[in-house]
Formats: C-alpha cells, sequence, structure tokens
C-alpha cells in the first residue's frame, strides 16, 4: 500500500513539472485573480516577449562593446618552393630551396572617434531595451485581458448551463401536469404535443450549453497555460459594481500609462538618433592601432620581430550622394515614427471612450434586465398557478416560460458584457 502511494506521488510530481511547475489539479477551484497569475506565468507570448528584452540587452552590451579595445593574435606558416623553371635557377643549374615562413601577430585597435556613429547606435540600443520592456508590459496587460475573457466566458457559459437546466426542470415539470389533464381528458392531445416539442427545443438548448462550457473551459485552460481537458471549478458568478471615473480623466490616465504610447515615443526618438548616425557619415573616423609582429624560418617563429603604433583616419571625401540619400531616409523615418505617434494617441483615445460608452450601455442593460426579470418571473407564477388551477391555458404557460427564460438570458449577457467591457476599459487605460 505505501508502495503504490508513493509511486502515484511521484506520477504527480512528474505531471506538476510537465506542466510548467504551474500544475492546476483536477477540480481545483479558481477565481479570477488565479487564473490571471497562472496565465501571466505559463503563457507563450510573455515568454517571448520576455527572451525579446534579453536580446535586446545582449545588442546593447556587443554594441557598448564595440568602443573597447579589440585585441587578436594570429600565427601563420607556410612552406614556399619556387619554380624550377624560373631563368635564374636554370641559369646556375641548382633546384630551387625549399623555404619555410613562421610569423606570430598580436594586434591591437580601439576607436577613438567615428563621427558619433558609434555613440548613436548604443543610444539605439538602449531605447531598444527600453522598447523591449515596455513590450513585456503590453503583452501581459493583453494576456490578463485574453484572461479575464476567458474567464468571464467560462462564467457566461456555466450561468447558461445552470439556466438551460432550471428550463427543462420547468418544462419537464409542466409536461406532467399537462399529461395529467389529459389523462384526466380536460385538455387535447394538441398541447400534450406541444409541451413535449418545447421540451425537446430545452434539451437541445441544454446539449449546445454544456458544449459551450466545454470550449469556454478549453479556452480558459489554453489561455493559462495548463492542459486543455484540466477540470477546474470557477468559484464566482457574474456581478457588477460601479465604475465612477469619467471619460475624460479614463483617456488621460490611458494617455500616461499605456506603454503603447511611451513605445511610440521611443521608436521616434531611435529614428531621430537615425538622423544623427546618418549625417555622421560626413565626419571622418580615428582609430588606435599597435601591432606587434614576430617570423622566423623556424617554427613557432619568435627570432625576428618589430612593433607598430599607428593612428589610423579615414575620411570619404566624396561618395556619389549616399551619405545624403541616408539622410534623407532617416528624416522621412522620423516624420514617420512622430505621425505613428500621434496615430496611436488618437486611437488609444477612441479605445477608450468605445469601452466607456459599452460599460455605460451594459450597465443600463443589467437594470433593465433586472426589472424585465423580476416581472417575467411574477408572470411565470401567477400563468402557472392559474393553469393549475383550470383557468388558463397551456399556450399561456410555455409562452410565460419562454419569456421568463429570455428575461434570464438578457441579464446574464449584460452582466457579462459588463465585466467584459470593464475589462476592456482598464486594458485601454494601462491597468
Amino acid at each position: 500500500m505505501v508502495k503504490k502511494k508513493l509511486i502515484a506521488w511521484a506520477v504527480l510530481l512528474i505531471t506538476a513539472l510537465g506542466a510548467g511547475g504551474m500544475a492546476v489539479a483536477a477540480g481545483t477551484a479558481l477565481n479570477l485573480e488565479k487564473s490571471i497569475e497562472l496565465a501571466l506565468k505559463n503563457n507563450r507570448a510573455v515568454k517571448i516577449a520576455e527572451t525579446e528584452q534579453e536580446a535586446a540587452a545582449g545588442r546593447l552590451r556587443e554594441l557598448r562593446a564595440e568602443k573597447l579595445p579589440v585585441i587578436n593574435l594570429t600565427h601563420s606558416g607556410s612552406r614556399l618552393k619556387p619554380n624550377p623553371s624560373e631563368p635564374a635557377f636554370q641559369l646556375l643549374g641548382v633546384d630551387p630551396p625549399v623555404t619555410d615562413y613562421f610569423e606570430n601577430k598580436l594586434t591591437a585597435s580601439l576607436p577613438l572617434y567615428t563621427g558619433g556613429q558609434l555613440e548613436g547606435y548604443i543610444q539605439q540600443a538602449e531605447l531598444g531595451v527600453k522598447n523591449a520592456g515596455l513590450n513585456v508590459t503590453r503583452i501581459k496587460q493583453q494576456v490578463k485581458l485574453d484572461a479575464t475573457v476567458a474567464y468571464y466566458n467560462l462564467l457566461q457559459a456555466k450561468s447558461l448551463v445552470k439556466l438551460s437546466e432550471e428550463t427543462v426542470e420547468r418544462l419537464a415539470a409542466h409536461l406532467k401536469n399537462v399529461q395529467a389533464r389529459f389523462n384526466a381528458e380536460l385538455i387535447t392531445k394538441n398541447d400534450v404535443l406541444r409541451s413535449e416539442v418545447e421540451l425537446a427545443d430545452a434539451e437541445q438548448s441544454l446539449i449546445k450549453a454544456r458544449n459551450g462550457y466545454d470550449l469556454a473551459l478549453a479556452n480558459l485552460n489554453y489561455v493559462m497555460g495548463i492542459p486543455l481537458g484540466t477540470e477546474i471549478a470557477v468559484e464566482e458568478n457574474l456581478s457588477h459594481g460601479q465604475w465612477n471615473q469619467t471619460l475624460n480623466a479614463s483617456i488621460e490616465q490611458a494617455l500616461q500609462k499605456r506603454p503603447e504610447v511611451a513605445q511610440y515615443d521611443i521608436n521616434y526618438e531611435v529614428a531621430k538618433r537615425g538622423v544623427a548616425v546618418a549625417q555622421g557619415g560626413y565626419l571622418p573616423t580615428v582609430s588606435l592601432v599597435g601591432a606587434v609582429d614576430r617570423n622566423d624560418a623556424d617554427f613557432p617563429g619568435n627570432d625576428n620581430g618589430n612593433w607598430s603604433v599607428s593612428l589610423v583616419a579615414s575620411w570619404d571625401l566624396y561618395n556619389s550622394g549616399r551619405t545624403k540619400s541616408r539622410i534623407d531616409q532617416a528624416k522621412a523615418s522620423q516624420d514617420k515614427a512622430r505621425q505613428a505617434s500621434l496615430q496611436a494617441r488618437e486611437a488609444i483615445g477612441l479605445e477608450v471612450r468605445q469601452a466607456y460608452l459599452n460599460v455605460n450601455e451594459a450597465e443600463q442593460r443589467i437594470h433593465a434586465s433586472e426589472l424585465a426579470l423580476d416581472k417575467a418571473n411574477e408572470d411565470y407564477q401567477l400563468v402557472r398557478a392559474r393553469y393549475r388551477a383550470g383557468l388558463g391555458t397551456n399556450l399561456d404557460v410555455i409562452d410565460t416560460q419562454l419569456a421568463l427564460t429570455l428575461a434570464k438570458t438578457n441579464h446574464i449577457n449584460a452582466l457579462y458584457d459588463y465585466n467584459i467591457s470593464l475589462a476592456k476599459l482598464q486594458k485601454a487605460m494601462g491597468m
């Protein structure tokens, strides 16, 4: 028995490690906060953005290293036999000697001045690191929204399944009443058939609702980065609070906190540095180069030696207008980045406004659907009581049942739309 338990625990441990260290046991109850936490931990998009950030940091280190000395050691060995058909060897009547040559060369170089181009590339790389960090933040905000939407999709699907089950139960109970009245010869067979059809339709709706729940569950598992078939339970129910922030304040917060705004500003600064880099093509470059050279006819070649220190300057006095063309391209990229930055601000303002209006609309629909639900429920209870007393018709009961189901569906959808719209508004505001 103990051995079997140890094996079972080992299997669970291996499964957990295989799921990335954030495995979720079947039947685990999750709230929205935990779902978002799992998504941010496991989601592939976040991991990809983080690796891109590491690559940007590596690029910056590479460019900074360009300002430091480069030391290079080379060794070469060669053997040369002259052509025996050359006139000098033929005249002397001797076979040309074989010559060995070995050389060791140590070279060091240091860039002293690059016309500001290397500095410009480094500044661009520094901005690239900031941009990559902001991209991680942007991806996390999107994943948070995806997890929130998937979670509320599951809550909505759960509510619709419950509603469909209640509808089936009410229609099944009503069918029993109809069958009893038919057996007592108080109604015709048509009423029984109509009730049976309504019950069959409700059962089909229940099948669709359960499939919708399974699809919503698989989608939430995907966003959270856990096995798609994991059975989990959601702890919460659809509800709503109240959003009191004004539209203008929401837009202002979005422009301050959305990472995309800062990213477009960085892209403009990168393009601006690109102009300076291109203008550096008009300036000279200066490098300090030192070398130590030792060579000999015998390996390893250390007998003869010399050294040199050189100051190397290079200046393109004329390159057929290539530098000017690069400057024109860089300026065009700068103008494009500026327009893109302005466009992003306008798009974010529109996104916030749309989400804000959708929140207000959903909130009003919630209040309206609550009133309609109360009236539909009261109407159903009255009509059902009248039917049991023999005062109403089967059609009246079915109609009020359909109206009650519709009212509950509208209320569920209004709650869902409110929560989704609020999540989109918060994401649009950079929260």
